[in-house]
Formats: C-alpha cells, sequence, structure tokens
C-alpha cells in the first residue's frame, strides 16, 4: 500500500510514501503521519489519499516512520477543499494544512550541534581559523556549558542572535561542529474521545473491588471517589469495565482531581477516553415550539430545503439579524437536539458582551427546561483559541468526542477551515464585511467564498445574512447561484422606504467662512447637538477612521513627514502615551523633539491660523485628526462629568478599555464614545441618541473601486443600530453619488444595482476576476526587474484570450517591513477555464525564477479576488 503526503511546507505537490505492512490496516485517510523529508529532515504529515500503484519504483520511496494517531483529524472532504483552495487560490496544499491545524500538532526535526575539538596533530587544521573568531569562541562556549555538549540551533540563536547561522554553517563544513536531526518523537496527541477513567483490569471484580476499599479505609477521599464510581457502575447497570468521564467524578473541583491523580498513580484507575457519556441514554425525543413565529417557521423549511445553493436574508436592522439567526438555530435544535451549528461573524472583540452571544446564552439556558430534551454546547472559536481547544472543537465536530447534546460555535474567518461532515447548518452573517477576507499569511482567502463551496459540497444548509448586501451578492442572487428568501425587497416593496434624514456639513465651506478654524474638526452644528445630548442625559458616538491623536508629524523647517524606519509610511502620533507607531509593521518608539533628517528641535511661532490646541512637538507641526485629537477637542466644550471614552484597534487588548466598554454598552449614563470603524460592528450601545461622522471622506479614501460599497454597508448597519438617533455627517465633498443616494432615500437595493451597472461597464467584479501578483523583495531593483518581466511576458499575445494584464504598480504603501512590492492587476475573462488560468500563472512565474537571479531573490505570490 502506498499513501499520498501533504507536507506542512510551501509545497505544491503531494509526496508518494510507501506504508508499512505493519502499518496497513491502521492508515486512513486524514491521519498523521512521521516521515522522512530530505536528506536529514523529519516532518509530521497528513495523508491525502491511499493508493496502490505509483509511476515511481516501490525500490525509491521512503516510508512512512509511524502513526501517532489512531483516528483520522482531517476528512477527506477537507482535504478536496484544500485541492480546490490552492487551485482557485493559487497557493500551494502545505498553506491550507499549516491553517487548518495547529503547528504545535504539526512539529518537525530541528538540527542539534556539538562541539568536536579539533587535532592538535593536524597541521594546517581548516578548523582552527574558524575557532579564532569571536563569534566561534561564544559559540564553544555556549555548548561546553550544556548538558551533552550539544544544542539545538533554534536554542543557541535565542542566546546568541540570528547572527550565528552563517557562522554556524562555516563551522559545520570545518568539521569543528556535528551535526544531527532530533526526530520529533514527542507529539501533542490529538485527544480521541473525552477524557475518561476506568477501574483497573484486574480490579474489576467483587472480591478485587472489596479488598481495594479495606485497603482505603484510611484515605477516606480516595475510597470515597471509588466508592462513587462503584455505586455509578451498578446505578446505571453497566459492566465493571465501563469508563466514565472525567468531569463526572471531579469536577471542576481541584482537591478531587489531586485525589484522582494519587489513584491512578496507585493503579487503581487508570486513564481512557470514551467517544459517548454512558451514563446519558441516547434519545430521539424532538420537542417542537408551540410560541414559534408561522414566518419565521416558513423562511427555516426554505432555508433547510435548499441543499444546492446559499440563501441569501437581508435584514432591515441588525436586531432584525440577530433574531433571524437565534430562531434558525432554535428551530435546527428542535428538529434535532444533537445538532451542529456554525456561525460567522466578522470580529469576536466583545462578542461576550454582544446581544447574539446573550441571546443563545438565554437559549441555552431556557432550552433544557422548556424547549428542547438536552441542552447544547455553545463555543468561541478565534485566533485566541488555544491549540488544545482548536484540536479538541475539531474532534467533538468530527463525532470523536460524541455526545448526546447539540453544538453551537460561534467563530470568525478561521472557522470556514473546520471540518462540515457532522454540520447541520451553517450562518454567515454580515456576509459584505471584508473583514472575511484572509491577507495574510497564505492561504489568502475569503471564508465566506470558501464556506459557499464547503457546503455545496457536503450538502449542508448555508445561510447568508445581511443589512446591505454585497454588490456579488446581488449579482448571485440575480443569476440563480444564491436563493433569496426575502428576494431583497424588489417584489414585495411597492414603495421605496422612508429615506433617514440627516444633516450635512461641508467642511470646506466651513472652513472658508471661517467658521470652522484649522486645528479643530468638529463644526458649530455638531458642537451644539453633542451640547443638547449632554443636557438630554443621552449618549452620542463620534466616528473617525483614524487611530491615535494625528496621522502625521511633520517638521517645521524642512518640511518632511517623520516616517517609520520599516515602511514607506508616516507614524501615527499617540499624544497619550507619548509614542509614535507603524500601521503596518507594528513599530513603535518615544515621540522624538529632533528632526532625524535636519536636527532641529526648535519650535518656530505658530502660524496666524493656528489655533492654541497644542499642535506642535519641538521641531514637528501636528498634521491630521485621530480618535485622541477628536477626544481633546471634546474637552473644550462638553462639561467634565460627561465621560468621554476612545475606542480604537490599538485598545482591544487593554483590559481596562474592555472594562469601560462592557460598562458603557450596560449602563444609560450620558457620555461620548470616540471610536474608529472598528465601532461599525459593535452592537447597538445603549440611549444613544446622535452619531456624528467626523469625516466622512476617510471611510472612502483610496483608489479602491469597493470603497462606496464599504463606506454604504457601513453607514446601513451604523445607522439600523440606532434608528431614532439624529445623523450627522461632516465632508469635505458634498456630491458624491454615496451622498446622493443616501440623501434621495435610496435603499441599498437600488444602490446596489446601480453599482453593479457601473461595474459592468467598467469591467470590475463579480463580471470579472480579479488576481493581483506581488512581488516582494528587499532590492528595489530585483522587485522592479522581476515585476516588469512578468507584465512582459502576461502581455504577450498567447495570453489575450485568458486575461488582461496591467504594468507593474506600486502600492498605495509601497515599502513595508523593508521590503519594496510591486504588483500587476490581471482581469480574468468570465469565460476562461480556470485550470488553464492557474496553470499558465504558475509556469510563467516559474519560467521567469529559473531564467533570472533576480525574481529567485524575491517573493512572488498571488492574491486573487482582493479585497
Amino acid at each position: 500500500m502506498l499513501a499520498r503526503i501533504i507536507l506542512p511546507l510551501a509545497l505544491e505537490e503531494e509526496y508518494t510514501y510507501r506504508v508499512p505492512e505493519a502499518l496497513c490496516e491502521q492508515a486512513r485517510v486524514g491521519m498523521r503521519a512521521l516521515v522522512q523529508f530530505g536528506s536529514k529532515r523529519y516532518y509530521y504529515a497528513i495523508i491525502s489519499q491511499l493508493i496502490e500503484e505509483s509511476d515511481r519504483p516501490l525500490g525509491q520511496l521512503k516510508s512512512i516512520i509511524a502513526l501517532p494517531d489512531r483516528e483520522a483529524i482531517v476528512t477527506p472532504r477537507e482535504v478536496d477543499l484544500w485541492r480546490w483552495g490552492a487551485s482557485y487560490y493559487i497557493c500551494s496544499l502545505g498553506a491550507w494544512l499549516t491553517a487548518a491545524i495547529p503547528s504545535s500538532y504539526l512539529p518537525s526535526s530541528e538540527t542539534q550541534v556539538a562541539w568536536r575539538e579539533p587535532d592538535e596533530t593536524t597541521e594546517g587544521d581548516q578548523a582552527t581559523d574558524y575557532k579564532a573568531t569571536e563569534l566561534s569562541e561564544a559559540i564553544r562556549c555556549e555548548l561546553i556549558s550544556m548538558r551533552g555538549h550539544q544544542a539545538k540551533v533554534s536554542k543557541l540563536a535565542k542566546i546568541l542572535g540570528d547572527r550565528i547561522y552563517p557562522e554556524i554553517d562555516r563551522l559545520l563544513h570545518a568539521g569543528v561542529l556535528i551535526g544531527s536531526e532530533s526526530i520529533p518523537r514527542y507529539s501533542r496527541s490529538v485527544q480521541v474521545g473525552s477524557p475518561a477513567v476506568q477501574l483497573a483490569e484486574e480490579l474489576c471484580s467483587e472480591e478485587a473491588l472489596s479488598e481495594v476499599v479495606e485497603s482505603l479505609s484510611r484515605a477516606k477521599a480516595q475510597r470515597a471517589m471509588v466508592e462513587l464510581l462503584i455505586d455509578l457502575l451498578y446505578q446505571h447497570e453497566l459492566p465493571l469495565d465501563t469508563p466514565l468521564l472525567r468531569e463526572t467524578l471531579v469536577g471542576r473541583d481541584s482537591n478531587k482531581q489531586a485525589t484522582l491523580r494519587t489513584l491512578i498513580k496507585r493503579g487503581i484507575l487508570r486513564e481512557t477516553a470514551t467517544l459517548f457519556d454512558p451514563l446519558i441514554r441516547p434519545t430521539t425525543q424532538s420537542i417542537t415550539s408551540t410560541d414559534g413565529d408561522n414566518g419565521q417557521s416558513q423562511l427555516f423549511e426554505s432555508l433547510i430545503g435548499e441543499m444546492t445553493r446559499p440563501v441569501l436574508y437581508q435584514a432591515t436592522s441588525n436586531e432584525e439579524q440577530i433574531e433571524m439567526v437565534v430562531s434558525m438555530v432554535e428551530q435546527m435544535l428542535q428538529r434535532n437536539p444533537a445538532a451542529q451549528v456554525t456561525i460567522y461573524v466578522p470580529q469576536l472583540f466583545l462578542f461576550d458582551q454582544s446581544l447574539l452571544y446573550s441571546a443563545l446564552q438565554q437559549l441555552a439556558r431556557s432550552s433544557r427546561e422548556r424547549r428542547l430534551a438536552t441542552p447544547f454546547d455553545l463555543v468561541l472559536y478565534s485566533s485566541s483559541t488555544t491549540d488544545a481547544e482548536r484540536m479538541a472543537l475539531r474532534a467533538r465536530l468530527l463525532g470523536l468526542t460524541h455526545r448526546e447534546r447539540g453544538l453551537i460555535v460561534l467563530t470568525s474567518r478561521m472557522g470556514s477551515l473546520l471540518p462540515l461532515s457532522r454540520c447541520d447548518l451553517v450562518i454567515v452573517t454580515d456576509e459584505e464585511s471584508s473583514r472575511y477576507k484572509q491577507s495574510e499569511p497564505a492561504p489568502r482567502y475569503h471564508a465566506r467564498d470558501l464556506t459557499v463551496v464547503a457546503c455545496k459540497n457536503s450538502q449542508t444548509p448555508l445561510l447568508l445574512t445581511t443589512v446591505a448586501p454585497s454588490a456579488e451578492a446581488l449579482y448571485n442572487v440575480e443569476r440563480g447561484y444564491y436563493h433569496s428568501l426575502n428576494q431583497l425587497d424588489t417584489q414585495t416593496t411597492a414603495t421605496p422606504r422612508t429615506p433617514r434624514p440627516f444633516e450635512l456639513i461641508d467642511l470646506s465651506l466651513q472652513r472658508k467662512q471661517g467658521k470652522l478654524p484649522w486645528g479643530q474638526m468638529l463644526s458649530i452644528e455638531l458642537r451644539k447637538a453633542l451640547l443638547d445630548q449632554c443636557q438630554a442625559g443621552r449618549k452620542s458616538i463620534l466616528l473617525l477612521n483614524r487611530r491615535g491623536y494625528a496621522p502625521h508629524l511633520v517638521c517645521r523647517h524642512c518640511q518632511k513627514t517623520l516616517q517609520c524606519p520599516n515602511c514607506d509610511v508616516g507614524l501615527v502620533y499617540h499624544k497619550s502615551t507619548q509614542s509614535v507607531s507603524c500601521s503596518y509593521c507594528g513599530f513603535t518608539a518615544s515621540a522624538p523633539r529632533i528632526c532625524p533628517h535636519c536636527h532641529q528641535s526648535d519650535q518656530v511661532p505658530l502660524d496666524k491660523t493656528e489655533v492654541a490646541i497644542d499642535n506642535s512637538r519641538g521641531a514637528f507641526s501636528i498634521q491630521g485628526y485621530g480618535v485622541e485629537r477628536i477626544a481633546e477637542e471634546l474637552t473644550l466644550f462638553i462639561p467634565p462629568e460627561i465621560p468621554i471614552l476612545e475606542l480604537s484597534a490599538s485598545q482591544y487588548y487593554n483590559k481596562e478599555a474592555q472594562q469601560q466598554m462592557r460598562q458603557l454598552i450596560r449602563s444609560d449614563e450620558p457620555a461620548i464614545l470616540v471610536g474608529t470603524s472598528s465601532l461599525i460592528y459593535l452592537d447597538a450601545i445603549r440611549n444613544v441618541g446622535l452619531i456624528g461622522l467626523a469625516n466622512l471622506d476617510q471611510l472612502i479614501v483610496g483608489d479602491d473601486f469597493r470603497a462606496n460599497e464599504r463606506a454604504y454597508a457601513a453607514l446601513r448597519r451604523f445607522g439600523s443600530n440606532y434608528p431614532t438617533a439624529q445623523l450627522y455627517i461632516q465632508s469635505y465633498q458634498t456630491d458624491t453619488p454615496l451622498l446622493d443616494s443616501l440623501q434621495g432615500g435610496a435603499t441599498a437595493e437600488p444602490y446596489g444595482i446601480g453599482e453593479l451597472a457601473e461595474r459592468e461597464y467598467l469591467h470590475f467584479p463579480p463580471y470579472v476576476r480579479l488576481i493581483y501578483v506581488y512581488v516582494r523583495g528587499a532590492s528595489e531593483g530585483d522587485v522592479c526587474y522581476t515585476a516588469a518581466a512578468l507584465s512582459r511576458t502576461m502581455q504577450t499575445e498567447p495570453f489575450h484570450s485568458l486575461w488582461q494584464a496591467s504594468e507593474p504598480n506600486a502600492p498605495y504603501v509601497s515599502w513595508v517591513r523593508m521590503r519594496h512590492i510591486r504588483y500587476i492587476c490581471m482581469k480574468i475573462r468570465p469565460s476562461t477555464p480556470w485550470r488553464e488560468v492557474r496553470r499558465q500563472i504558475s509556469h510563467i512565474i516559474s519560467t521567469i525564477q529559473k531564467s533570472a537571479l533576480q525574481a529567485r531573490r524575491v517573493q512572488i505570490y498571488c492574491d486573487v479576488d482582493p479585497l
């Protein structure tokens, strides 16, 4: 028997290995396998296929070394989905494996080195020269100080720095160091079944149990636990060797856990695992709800009956969207109390305070009492989930830890890589959100689109909900690829909904008339409205899509902007911490007072147009506005007893800021919340009377053709959370199509239809497919040369029938993390076979890399359907 293997490396191919006879019965698709790759390295990989024959002779194939698990941790459908993703998103299979399975469960061997003293009798020993260097002597001292006089290279690098790698290569070549590979014998085992304990085999008789109980007469806690286990077995008429769940005996009591460990150490009990709880009898009872809404029931039946197409539902508000999601979950659990439902949300920040989470918790509390035969588990799955928790959830979804209760998983985009083999329903909320697109690292997939393919392959019902549907969703409904539950109101609504009134403030006119001096951002009208809301005891929300105090620090002498040392972008100034930071690479430093370009530190006199607000720091002039600066401006006219809270992405992991946010959500006290666009996907805050956009232009900046669509969706969703709140919009451009649609009372449907017409005329998605081919490297010359070579080749005549390729372009920020970036925009014709496109792109890239040294020194990758 032969096995095809997917390695956790950036490799596009699957490799063939022989399966030893002793492992043939155990080997299955989806299992981990320890294999040797190359001459020295060892990896844990995944078996993707079992075959009988290979093109290569059997003598040239290596054998699988070991299979650490008894059950597969990946399903064949997942492997097929990875293959589809590798083809569509033009990336390696290994990238999908490392994204789906935690790295701690796919360990690899590491290089170990030991010091060998050179032979003193050898004349002209080349190793002596290497030993004489200062770095070589440091390596020698470290190795001699360690046990066994050997250590992993990675450990030495932590001590002496990455600069040792070239020196170690020279020492290995000279023979001073002896190298070896440490085979990853230890691998975190995937828990197959829930943790359980059972009596030792020799104690499974009444006589032996009596003796054991008597021997524990002085250990009262141990005796009580053994007696509890025996009583449970007799009470449920179970054999004495039946394993019971560990949590049944000890729960969360640390003292009982210590007692259990002692019993295991003494050999009275032994650890094992069980796929089911023997104390819970299976039930087929299904209790139907008597107070359900008939309309929601009809929608549920339509959803369950649609197995081949996603179902799109447009809600009028976020509350209606949440109500729809909870109703679908409840009806699914009524139909099957052990159902598995996966719900996607754009972000999980403060999700334990969200309305959806609270509604599901309330449903879980009431399920046992009046609705469902058994309760269900509610799990949060995000980037903060530990590797052990990720694998435990995967085992639960695969049925390896079967329990007679339902499972609801709330997850972000990474949940699209979970198995759907036993899932009964998948719900994607706010399907228009760009947060579902993975940009770094590979694979650069879109969770919504990947889930559509996965659900179609597994025949799992998929519900997409939204307040403002994306252009792609409208296009798919129009072409019949999606089924619309409410037809997006195009057939049922005779007249458009009443437009929401808002106050539009022209910032450019305000500046010209002198009503808004430079250094301030809030107009007189907005200030008065904020004061009125404070006096009325209501909250106000100000939205500005900029972090920190200001986005730029400009030298007053040389007029140069303070730049990030690693990126071609200005550093954001944070006045609260007197620091500057980069939004791209995370660089942080103390805010300087001396210009690094002209070395001036004195402050020149203020210009007459500048106001007294602190807009200078040493030689630097503070330019632009961030949430901190808006909050500071509020203190000039807002009474001090009114709290002003700032919220941005940089504060997501600040416990104090999270606690303030939780208190604000719960209370009805007046306050002003200043935040970035991250506020859009938070649930409605109580007692809000005013919403203000400090500068609408910052929501639609850049050359992205989706900017207007994103801004419209943000305003629709943000406004739907506060239908009675006053809306103030400040902008320098008051004649944009976005504002025309809002002022004219157009709903999201006509706006989306107009957006589709414009994209069809200009040949943009969804009428064509876009691929950005990125070239990134340390040398700007190598990057430009490679990008130009790629563009010239892609524009040649043989490929005119496949795509249209642009000239090399520099992105808005063309130097990030000390790497220069260029990209080529490719428009793929709708009728073009995708496999042919991928084959030709891969062929062009590999050809240029083989023919040009510059192309081998840079990184080339593709971003399919970029956002």
